[in-house]
């Protein structure tokens, strides 16, 4: 959710109660939950929030997730100043500007909503917490173990600073495998290779590349592949 958000705890009324209501270990995951500072410990690790006064991590600047609690973390004016470069689908174009598909994969990455309902996608996404926006999911009803969808990015120039981060969404049973690399154009990998295989709970995760230095042009490459069938 970007904006302020209370959470409330209902029980509606009954003709006939006979039985009793309890609550308890109320956990909260993801949360900009944090204590207000007067100023941050480290200003080259660390960003001080606008409103909240709470000190977050640099690497959490400017990837379309609310960590201050006020937004001030993702001001377009300060990521677009700080040459920030931030996708998400909610373009005309169904991949952005920045992806297109591989036409060697064997099947395609597909753009969805939570309102669509489908399957094997989640039912909101990241960038509004909501279920009209839009998102890239991998058609598991659409192959069989080993099948693979994969997008490529347009090509970056060389840098020794560059971190690609990105959210992803894994929760169910046997799903396959998530892969995110930088390559060269000669297919040569730079860098980690982020990858995933595991359910983990119905929440947004964040990723992204480390180590990273690249010295010449790179591109980024997103595989999914579908796991075994139970």
């Amino acid at each position: 959710h970007q904006n302020k958000f209370q959470i409330e705890f209902v029980r509606e009324p009954a003709v006939n109660y006979d039985a009793g209501l309890a609550l308890n270990d109320v956990q909260f995951s993801s949360c900009a939950v944090g204590n207000r500072e007067e100023r941050c410990p480290n200003e080259d690790e660390f960003f001080h929030c606008q409103f909240t006064k709470v000190c977050i991590p640099i690497y959490k600047l400017c990837d379309l997730a609310d960590d201050c609690g006020d937004a001030s973390d993702e001001d377009p004016a300060y990521c677009a100043s700080h040459d920030y470069k931030l996708f998400n689908f909610e373009t005309q174009s169904p991949y952005t500007d920045l992806f297109k598909q591989d036409p060697t994969a064997d099947i395609v990455w597909e753009v969805g909503r939570g309102e669509d309902s489908v399957a094997v996608a989640p039912r909101f996404d990241h960038t509004n917490f909501d279920q009209y926006s839009r998102f890239l999911y991998l058609p598991l009803d659409k192959g069989q173990p080993g099948t693979k969808a994969r997008i490529i990015s347009k090509p970056f120039m060389a840098s020794k600073t560059c971190t690609p981060k990105f959210f992803y969404h894994m929760y169910g049973l046997e799903l396959g495998t998530l892969q995110v690399w930088a390559r060269y154009e000669d297919g040569s990998q730079v860098g980690d290779n982020f990858v995933r295989t595991v359910s983990e709970l119905n929440v947004w995760r964040r990723g992204l590349l480390d180590n990273l230095v690249a010295l010449h042009p790179f591109e980024i490459v997103v595989e999914g592949s579908i796991g075994l069938k139970s």
